[in-house]
């Protein structure tokens, strides 16, 4: 069965009759463009736009970030399985059994709860009380 081959190439010099005779010659059929050009200054751009983070949520004003309660539970009981040294396989299997699921409605695995450690470690501070982090703080020691 014959195959499709692709071949991306980035142009030197403009596209002509030329270079699309010599790739005709080879067998090769265009199936897409991609234009690019240069425009002064950048004020009409916009901002790309950013995922916002775990346990936050769009504001009721539109304009901030709120609290999301639940992603909050979740990421709690996350830093609790960590702080009791539970594989990530194990915490995740809590989660599901509790009623927690990612942002997107799919079940946790071990490896969503470990990409989750950037956004844990960010927020544990302020999940965590002085008094709370000072009552773990023993036990964490003991492990290191």
């Amino acid at each position: 069965m014959a195959r499709i081959e692709r071949k991306h190439q980035v142009l030197t010099q403009p596209l002509d009759q030329e270079l699309l005779r010599a790739k005709a010659s080879e067998g090769w059929r265009p199936v897409g463009v991609v234009w690019e050009r240069t425009v002064e200054g950048d004020d009409h751009l916009e901002p790309s736009p950013q995922a916002i983070p775990y346990g936050l949520r769009i504001g009721d004003d539109c304009q901030s970030l709120a609290p999301a309660a639940d992603e909050i539970k979740a990421m709690i009981r996350m830093l609790k399985g960590i702080v009791d040294e539970r594989a990530f396989s194990e915490i995740a299997a809590d989660l599901n059994a509790t009623g927690f699921h990612t942002r997107s409605g799919a079940e946790w695995n071990q490896t969503s709860v470990f990409h989750m450690l950037p956004r844990l470690i960010e927020v544990a501070p302020s999940i965590y009380s002085s008094e709370e982090w000072a009552a773990l703080k023993p036990r964490l020691q003991e492990v290191s």
